[in-house]
Parts: structure tokens; C-alpha cells; sequence
């Protein structure tokens, strides 16, 4: 096994526990949660499905980056969840059953979503990137959709298990997050002096900020739901952006792997003084 080969399998591991905790952490009627408030529901598919990819492509074009920042930028753009759930181990005041339902609702469309989008960039990052569309929509289907449903199922055999169990597995999920980082960082350290240099490390915090402007503005007008948006919008899961660097040339491989770090940190980080800011209304969309 290779070390691109562990880290992608880490990284799967540690969307799957993320998938099971939303899942566990659920009640009944939590999946229909948006399908009662369809402007919501608008919202939130627009603001994680449309606009910040749109905006993330284009970053690719102002700043010129090179194909394997494209692919690490374009693949956390369009990833269906974020790392961690907010109001798990981050103790985030949002809403538990709107961060279920968007959890259940995105991933169910970026099945669809992520392939088509991934075509149309292909078209921007070229023939080097080898992506494979179906492959990319089984793995977003076994590691987004079978958690969540998974864990529903769980949680209606033995709700007490299932609570005890979320702690556990969204400690355990972080951690493995956390050593897949490292694991990029450690690999990807020739790469790092010219990410700063090069304008990709702008382009990423550009990307972590105005994903939290637009989720927050698409997120109404109730605090814990903007919460639970921006989180979503701006903060995604490495594990896509990681398998479709996989398939980059080692040494676009690697700069893929310093970009991605760099981008869950950022997004991670940025995170913190945007909760108290949260109180103030953006104009909604």
C-alpha cells in the first residue's frame, strides 16, 4: 500500500464516521426538515452547490493556478459535507435537524451534482486529470449516503447506544482528520514555499471567506440556521479533493496535498472568529 493509498483510505474513514454521527445524532423527521421549508432548502442547495463553486472557479481563472491547485480547490468546492459536524465536537449553537437534513439533501444531490460538476472542470483543468464520473459518484454514495442512513437505522433500534456512540465516533473521526493532514503537510513540505508565494495560498483563504459570507446570507433569517450553512458552504470534507489529487502526477500530487491542508485549516480557523460575528444579518438571498 502506498502512502496516497492510506491517506485516501484515512480520509474515507473519517467521512464515513462524520456521515454516521449525522445520521445517529438525527430524529424522525429531521430528513424532511427542508422539504417544509422550501426556500430554505433553495438556499442552502444554491449557496453549497452553485455559488461556491462558481466562485471557486472563478479563483482558477484570476489567479492563474496551476492544474493540480484547480483539482484541490475545485474538489473541497464541491464536496457534499463539511469536516466536522458544527454542533458536534464544536460545540456550535446551530440547528440539529437542519445540519441533518442538509447533510442528507447534499449528499443526496452531489450524486448528480459532483460528476456533472467535475465534467465541466474537466474542461478547465485539461487532460491531465484523469477523473472517472462514475467513480466519483459510487464513493460519494457509500461514504455520504450508507452513513447517514446507516445511522437512522441505528438510532431506531437503540437510541441510547447510538447517543453514546456519536461522542465517540465524532472524537474518533477528527483524529483520523487531523493525522490525514499531518500526513499531507509531512508530504507535501517541498511544496509548501511555493503555495505561499504563489498566490494559491490567498486564493484558498479567499475561498474559506466568502464561502462563510455566502452561506451566511443564504442562511435566513434565524441565527442557527446561517450558522449551520456558512459552516457547510465554506468548510468541506477532504476526502473527494484528495482522491481526485490521487490521480494527479506525483509532483502535482503533492501540491494538491499541501493546497487541500492548508484549505481545511484555513476554513477551519476562519470558523472561529466568524461565530461571534454571526449575529449580524447579511442582505438575504
Amino acid at each position: 500500500m502506498t502512502i496516497s493509498s492510506a491517506i485516501l483510505i484515512a480520509a474515507n474513514l473519517s467521512l464515513v464516521m462524520t456521515m454516521l454521527c449525522a445520521g445517529m445524532g438525527g430524529v424522525a423527521g429531521d430528513r424532511t426538515y427542508l422539504s417544509c421549508r422550501r426556500r430554505l432548502l433553495v438556499r442552502s442547495l444554491v449557496a453549497t452547490l452553485v455559488l461556491q463553486p462558481a466562485f471557486a472557479v472563478w479563483l482558477c481563472y484570476a489567479f492563474a493556478l496551476p492544474s493540480a491547485v484547480k483539482l484541490a480547490v475545485l474538489g473541497l468546492a464541491i464536496a457534499p459535507m463539511p469536516p466536522i459536524l458544527p454542533s458536534g465536537l464544536m460545540k456550535v449553537r446551530g440547528s440539529r435537524s437542519f445540519e441533518v437534513a442538509l447533510a442528507f439533501v447534499v449528499g443526496v444531490a452531489s450524486v448528480v451534482t459532483a460528476p456533472l460538476s467535475l465534467w465541466a472542470f474537466s474542461l478547465l483543468v485539461g487532460p491531465r486529470a484523469q477523473i472517472d464520473f462514475v467513480t466519483v459518484a459510487w464513493m460519494i454514495a457509500l461514504n455520504v449516503l450508507f452513513p447517514v442512513a446507516a445511522g437512522f437505522v441505528g438510532r431506531r433500534l437503540s437510541v441510547e447506544t447510538t447517543v453514546r456512540a456519536v461522542t465517540l465516533l465524532t472524537i474518533s473521526a477528527t483524529a483520523i482528520l487531523a493525522l490525514v493532514l499531518v500526513a499531507l503537510l509531512l508530504r507535501s513540505r517541498p511544496a509548501i514555499p511555493w503555495m505561499i508565494g504563489s498566490g494559491s495560498a490567498t486564493a484558498v483563504v479567499l475561498l474559506a471567506i466568502v464561502g462563510l459570507g455566502i452561506g451566511h446570507a443564504c442562511g435566513g433569517p434565524a441565527r442557527k440556521t446561517r450558522r449551520v450553512l456558512a459552516m457547510a458552504t465554506a468548510t468541506r470534507h477532504p476526502a473527494l479533493a484528495i482522491a481526485l489529487a490521487s490521480a494527479a502526477p506525483p509532483a502535482d500530487e503533492r501540491l494538491a496535498g499541501a493546497v487541500i491542508a492548508f484549505a481545511v485549516l484555513v476554513a477551519g480557523v476562519s470558523a472561529i472568529p466568524y461565530l461571534p460575528l454571526s449575529r449580524f444579518t447579511l442582505p438575504r438571498i
